[in-house]
């Protein structure tokens, strides 16, 4: 005889109906499905009260205008999820945009101000051959984008069947590294590090002078004073505010670097005037700069050209 369900006992359709007196019900939905990690939900089954407690929690977060990736600890961006938390940036659908710029098939990757490491990761899946750099000021953003290294997996082509343990996945596609930006690169870039051990091809001229296909980067640029909606707080401050000195000393910190194409975000009230730096005060050599708007929004992808030999 079945076990009569006690009266603190809930039925999932019960609690999801209470919540979207709060909240949207796909919302709801979503929520649910995530933390449960299941795409089908047997909604007339009893809600263990763990299970309950969880949800209950989340709603209540949720209440208070928390992300979405905030409570459930990831984020959808490219083709991939990505864990994220207080320390790191939440993936943005605009940064996308950054990959989409990209016109070249590099064989190395450097991105400043990692984050999650969705940048740098899905630019390196993107890219089987490529290896990568991934540097940020901040060592609990870096554990995450480790962390996410050795998640996600690279694409099947790079998936070896007779030998497995060969197989690239993408914590050996890249190395990361606690710096301010790229100063001192060359100095501070450990010489065993998987970079400099899939690099062995270049000349010793090209590694001391640190070449890198692409550089990647979507800097810290709101301005201080600009008010903020509730949820971007979440967002740690250290990724979230900068101005035109935050690009430049970006910018300078690669006199010592060279690319072929240097693709970042950057807000439209600061295009003009990082350009016009560019173009007056050059900290590195460049052919050419391209600012395209992302679709109808106040962000720009700034790409920077060097088409001459390297």
């Amino acid at each position: 005889m079945q076990k009569k369900m006690e009266k603190n006992d809930w039925i999932l359709t019960d609690w999801l109906k209470n919540a979207a007196k709060k909240l949207p019900f796909n919302e709801c939905v979503y929520l649910t499905k995530t933390l449960f990690e299941t795409e089908i939900l047997e909604t007339s089954k009893n809600l263990p009260k763990l299970a309950k407690t969880c949800l209950d929690s989340a709603l209540k977060k949720r209440l208070k205008n928390v992300p979405l990736a905030k409570i459930l600890g990831k984020k959808a961006f490219w083709k991939d999820v990505f864990l994220t938390n207080e320390h790191t940036l939440d993936p943005r659908p605009e940064t996308e945009a950054l990959l989409e710029a990209i016109s070249i098939k590099p064989r190395t990757i450097l991105e400043l101000g990692v984050g999650t490491g969705c940048l740098i990761l899905s630019a390196l899946k993107m890219f089987p051959k490529a290896h990568g750099v991934g540097i940020d000021i901040s060592e609990d953003s870096l554990a995450i984008a480790r962390l996410n290294s050795h998640i996600l997996q690279s694409e099947k082509e790079n998936f070896d069947k007779k030998n497995p343990k060969k197989s690239n996945n993408l914590a050996k596609k890249i190395t990361f590294l606690q710096n301010d930006w790229a100063k001192n690169l060359i100095e501070k870039l450990p010489k065993n590090s998987n970079f400099y051990s899939q690099i062995s091809s270049q000349n010793e001229k090209k590694i001391k002078n640190l070449h890198f296909d692409l550089i990647l980067a979507n800097p810290p640029y709101v301005a201080a004073q600009t008010p903020l909606d509730s949820q971007t707080l979440y967002d740690p401050a250290l990724a979230l505010f900068g101005n035109e000195e935050t690009y430049v000393e970006m910018f300078e910190s690669l006199k010592n670097i060279t690319f072929q194409e240097f693709i970042i975000e950057i807000p439209e009230n600061l295009v003009e005037k990082i350009t016009s730096f560019l173009e007056k005060n050059p900290p590195f050599e460049f052919d050419s700069l391209q600012a395209k708007q992302i679709y109808d929004s106040k962000i720009f992808v700034l790409k920077i050209i060097k088409k001459s030999a390297i």
